[in-house]
């Protein structure tokens, strides 16, 4: 009899102990979302020198994330789906765009956000969110405007445009690529187009970009317009400026390489490849046309 008792009690004690703690797990409060409420300056590595910029706005609700995206290159907010704040410090939302852009990151212990991104389902840059005020002024891109005219200047010398004059030009700019096709074909140059025209525009400008070609255009200009004056003593002062010891220099890369020959005449820009090459401004694998 006393066995059944004490085995009774001990039942008894084991089942208490286990409700205890089962009651005691409910009690204990879940683990909390993250808080992502609110404005956020969003930065996105990007493979230039400048990472793209965006406002992110988010609206909570328990653990799930609503809002916009509006990054500097798109032309207006971008729905935000699937907004997740995870326990404790996790966070994850897509930007509705064609790439299906998808934020994954954390909260870090400043207040910041940081993570990365996938497009497309694969891995993309990293990407980090800082807190915005509601007060703040913030644009991911520049605003919209109409411009009236543009004034420049000092008090005693001011210059006006008026806007129409601008609009003019920017609506001639088909007119101004047509010519410039028209010139480059005339010098027997081949025309730009793009953003090599952009790229490479000023670099041809400066005698960098195409030299060989642009040097070789150039001193067939010189040429002619040397053969057009009728005027010995003219033309012996030009020669003097364009083609001194009867070598044509036609820009000042030119100019700079004959002046330094006269004290090293094995001086060539070949021998300054190395060092170019080791600073990063020429390739490792080419060397530059210059000369």
């Amino acid at each position: 009899m006393l066995r059944r008792s004490g085995a009774l009690r001990r039942g008894l004690l084991q089942h208490s102990t286990l409700l205890a703690a089962i009651v005691g797990g409910l009690l204990l409060p879940a683990p909390v979302a993250a808080q992502l409420a609110g404005r956020w300056v969003v930065s996105i590595r990007s493979i230039g020198d400048a990472p793209l910029r965006g406002e992110l706005r988010l609206h909570q609700t328990g653990r799930r994330l609503e809002g916009t995206l509006w990054l500097g290159d798109s032309d207006g907010p971008l729905a935000v789906r699937d907004g997740i704040a995870g326990p404790g410090d996790t966070v994850s939302f897509t930007a509705q765009t064609p790439a299906g852009l998808r934020f994954t990151g954390r909260i870090r212990p400043g207040g910041d956000l940081e993570g990365h991104t996938t497009a497309f389902g694969r891995p993309g840059p990293a990407w980090t969110g800082a807190p915005l005020s509601d007060a703040a002024e913030f644009y991911p891109a520049l605003p919209r405007f109409v411009v009236r005219a543009v004034v420049s200047g000092r008090r005693d010398s001011v210059i006006r445009l008026p806007g129409p004059w601008l609009a003019a030009a920017a609506g001639s700019a088909a007119g101004l690529m047509g010519a410039y096709r028209e010139a480059a074909t005339a010098a027997g140059l081949p025309s730009l187009g793009g953003d090599t025209l952009t790229d490479s525009g000023p670099l041809r400008a400066m005698g960098v970009y195409g030299r060989a070609e642009l040097v070789a255009a150039a001193t067939r200009t010189f040429a002619d317009i040397r053969a057009a004056i009728p005027d010995a003593g003219v033309r012996t002062r030009f020669d003097q400026l364009f083609r001194p010891r009867g070598i044509w220099q036609v820009d000042l890369h030119g100019v700079a390489l004959a002046r330094a020959r006269r004290g090293a005449p094995a001086l060539g820009p070949e021998l300054a490849t190395p060092a170019l090459v080791a600073v990063a401004l020429l390739p490792r694998q080419g060397t530059s046309d210059a000369g």
